[in-house]
């Protein structure tokens, strides 16, 4: 929690109890009390009375489980203005102290909000109208940047985007919403082939391109199918499955703005042969649910894809070279995971698919021996494997976990991951 605070900009002080905390240096000049419900507990809600009866304008902000929300309104009247769920991304944190500092004394976040991500201020920089000039006429629009962005606009974005994806009102653009609903059938081994069949029906594109992939160069000498469900017969419950997921995602790597297909572009290679590997590596281990396995790893760095929308939205101009560096490739490092999970939060996807998007980086963050746990190495392990190989998108290659980590936490060797990679690539590269 401290680590988040020193990273939202804000120069944080560690007190192991109340009474330390009451008699520390420059306690005088406390802008902000950051308690987790366990400190309350301990003298904590002695402690904010003292400091909102002495020092005007101290806000205070509760850090605990989602149980919280249900004592809001008892908190609200001790003196808490804002209740913040674990677990907690930088991002939401940085959002929260933002906001709690510019908001009225007082203010309470709604319970039905979960978490901290409150609106942008109305007179935020980012929703300001432009200048007009003495004549009332526009001025002239500037030219467009390159990805290095201004860090006041992004983080003003930023607000605003995670905002839009907790209350449920940002998505992806023209992704199929048969995408989101095929990842509960995808990830159920009892799905049949008809379940897969009338729910690819419901979208004529994706319909398409599951009778191309039926009649594939794989498929020569057979005769063509012409109806999904021969299709669905010739290429088996799962892998239709798996294919009519990637198809009706496809779209949300795609831009209309100039210059940004060439990343997205290779951005969509190494997600899709990153789904392939992570699918290998589970049936090497005997996992069973192979389905969901794969759905873990097409979805687990969309948060990438709302970054590039957000620079689209700001103006920057695509890298050059198609791959991310600069603030752009610091922003999508940083700022990913925790979008990625609001926005799969909001799609109603399980738990398990969010928390591997949160913790792809760090598996260790996750109970060990559980099978999120061991799903989300195997992504992480994955995805390193398919980057070390030669499909990068960002300049800086190392992300975490190391493949060897991901290896021993499964109990194979690195070459297994390796392999994997080679393979999926080999197949990718055949079927461009």
């Amino acid at each position: 929690m401290v680590a988040a605070v020193d990273r939202a900009g804000h120069m944080a002080f560690v007190a192991p109890t109340a009474e330390e905390a009451a008699t520390r240096r420059g306690r005088r000049d406390i802008q902000v009390v950051l308690l987790t419900s366990a400190g309350w507990n301990d003298g904590g809600a002695a402690y904010v009375k003292t400091l909102i009866d002495s020092i005007s304008g101290v806000r205070v902000v509760m850090v605990g489980s989602s149980r919280l929300l249900r004592r809001a309104s008892e908190l609200q009247s001790l003196g808490v203005q804002r209740l913040l769920t674990e677990p907690l991304s930088n991002l939401e944190m940085l959002v929260a102290l933002d906001e709690v500092l510019a908001g009225p004394e007082g203010a309470l976040e709604a319970p039905e909000v979960e978490g901290a991500v409150a609106p942008e201020p109305e007179d935020a920089e980012a929703n300001r109208e432009p200048r007009r000039g003495s004549s009332g006429e526009q001025p002239e629009p500037e030219p467009p940047r390159e990805a290095w962005a201004d860090p006041k606009a992004v983080r003003s974005q930023l607000h605003s985007l995670a905002n839009d994806l907790r209350n449920g009102t940002t998505t992806l653009k023209d992704i199929s919403p048969v995408a989101i609903e095929l990842q509960g059938l995808v990830g159920d081994p009892e799905t049949t082939l008809l379940n897969l069949v009338d729910k690819i029906e419901q979208d004529p594109k994706l319909a398409m391109a599951i009778l191309k992939a039926s009649n594939a160069a794989a498929y020569r000498g057979m005769p063509n199918v012409i109806d999904l469900e021969a299709a669905g017969r010739r290429l088996g419950t799962r892998r239709l499955g798996e294919i009519a997921q990637t198809e009706a995602l496809r779209s949300a790597f795609t831009s209309g703005v100039t210059g940004w297909s060439r990343l997205l572009s290779r951005m969509w290679r190494t997600t899709v042969v990153t789904a392939q590997v992570t699918r290998d590596i589970a049936e090497k281990v005997g996992e069973r649910n192979l389905g969901a396995v794969y759905t873990m790893a097409l979805f687990h760095n969309l948060g990438e894809v709302l970054i590039i929308g957000m620079y689209q939205q700001l103006g920057y101009t695509a890298p050059r070279t198609g791959t991310a560096d600069g603030a752009l490739e610091r922003e999508m490092n940083s700022q990913h995971t925790a979008l990625g999970t609001l926005l799969l939060r909001s799609w109603g996807m399980p738990p398990s698919i969010a928390a591997v998007a949160f913790h792809h980086h760090d598996p260790s963050q996750l109970p060990s021996g559980t099978p999120v746990c061991r799903h989300a190495w195997m992504v992480g392990g994955a995805y390193q494997a398919v980057v070390e190989a030669g499909y990068d998108y960002k300049k800086g290659k190392t992300e975490g976990p190391a493949v060897a980590s991901a290896a021993a936490a499964l109990g194979i060797s690195p070459d297994v991951f390796t392999q994997a990679a080679e393979a999926a690539i080999g197949r990718w590269t055949g079927n461009e």
